[in-house]
């Protein structure tokens, strides 16, 4: 339970807390169609294209585990928890558990990999002679993620990079930035892409960050607003259902990595470069985590944001004293003592011990209640 003092700076009261299911549109299993196109280039690009997208701007996200799974409750969870706060207008602050945390360009940056510079004027850009844009989609003025879907799938990519070109601009739109599908895709993007060193030493971090920004600080006030309106301003208790746009993948990880710390972020963005520095060597940390690594930090954050409750409820996610913690088959399981779990429909991990004020009656199993 929160104190009145947090309650206080909460922009959502915890009176008006809701039952949400959120669908993102960062859609990193399209990953998969990238890799299919890279390799339907004709012979003589077979070596060339592929090369040139591993040494692009975005090819550490190819690394990214198709195994990995989203955690729309959580970032639900998250979003409920969002902090009036007196800083920078293109950060957020949350509570979570005891603690204030800061979601800024400084975590975006070093958990994604993208850089942040300064933005050129993007009317500076103009239409390539017999580029990608004419060459693909003539008397197009503008490209629908459709078109450029279907330009992939064919496969009959014209000149070198071609394949490399449309593949950085397929995943800038329907993976990193997450757009709503039916919009269309920015022209300069096309003429950027005929540039391939242009592109790469754009500074996407800015682009990217501004649109995932304006989408987790507004929709979910969005949709509690709807909600009113609908219900005459009785909210009840039923599931509403939410878009969440932009780079959501990048709020997940920053979630799962402050949840196993216990002490505040710093407020510096030298200070948090530090504190993450350790996290984010070699590569961006959210291309890091693997399927085992987003389950540890799954039940670890858990426990700091969901209500919970003792056994005897039905449940999908169990908390066993002593440090144990426990996930049944397909996220259920019955629990009377840790030595009952046996066989193949249980797995444990062993974590550090539960935080005391999460285990006050040592013995008793509690349950975390999450849908």
């Amino acid at each position: 339970m929160m104190t009145s003092s947090s309650n206080e700076l909460l922009k959502t009261p915890e009176g008006d807390w809701f039952k949400g299911k959120l669908t993102r549109h960062d859609h990193f299993e399209a990953l998969a169609r990238i890799d299919v196109a890279l390799n339907r280039v004709s012979e003589e690009f077979v070596v060339e294209d592929p090369h040139r997208f591993m040494a692009s701007c975005f090819r550490h996200f190819m690394s990214m585990h198709l195994e990995l799974k989203f955690s729309g409750g959580v970032i639900h969870q998250l979003l409920l928890r969002n902090l009036d706060h007196d800083g920078l207008t293109d950060e957020i602050r949350f509570l979570l558990g005891n603690h204030v945390v800061r979601f800024s360009k400084v975590e975006f940056s070093l958990i994604t990999g993208l850089r942040f510079g300064v933005v050129p004027d993007t009317s500076m850009y103009v239409a390539v002679e017999n580029g990608i844009h004419q060459r693909y989609f003539p008397g197009h003025d503008e490209v629908s993620l459709d078109d450029l879907r279907v330009v992939l799938t064919r496969g009959e990519f014209q000149q070198a990079y071609d394949a490399v070109k449309l593949c950085l601009i397929y995943m800038l739109n329907w993976i990193l930035i997450g757009v709503d599908e039916r919009l269309k895709i920015p022209v300069w993007w096309f003429w950027l892409a005929d540039d391939l060193n242009a592109f790469d030493t754009f500074p996407w971090a800015a682009h990217v960050y501004r649109h995932s920004i304006f989408s987790f600080k507004h929709a979910l006030p969005r949709c509690l607003e709807e909600r009113r309106q609908q219900s005459q301003g009785d909210v009840g208790h039923s599931v509403e259902r939410y878009n969440i746009y932009g780079l959501s993948h990048a709020l997940l990880i920053f979630a799962f990595e402050m949840s196993a710390r216990t002490e505040i972020v710093p407020t510096t963005a030298e200070a948090v470069a530090q504190y993450f520095a350790g996290l984010s060597e070699g590569r961006a940390r959210m291309c890091r985590m693997t399927g085992f690594t987003f389950l540890l930090s799954l039940i670890q954050l858990l426990v700091q944001i969901v209500p919970r409750r003792r056994v005897g409820v039905g449940g999908g996610w169990w908390v066993v004293g002593g440090g144990w913690w426990v996930v049944g088959g397909g996220g259920r399981c019955t629990v009377t003592k840790l030595s009952n779990l046996t066989g193949s429909s249980s797995t444990k991990f062993l974590l550090p011990p539960i935080p005391n004020e999460y285990d006050s009656t040592p013995g008793i199993t509690h349950v975390l209640a999450f849908s």
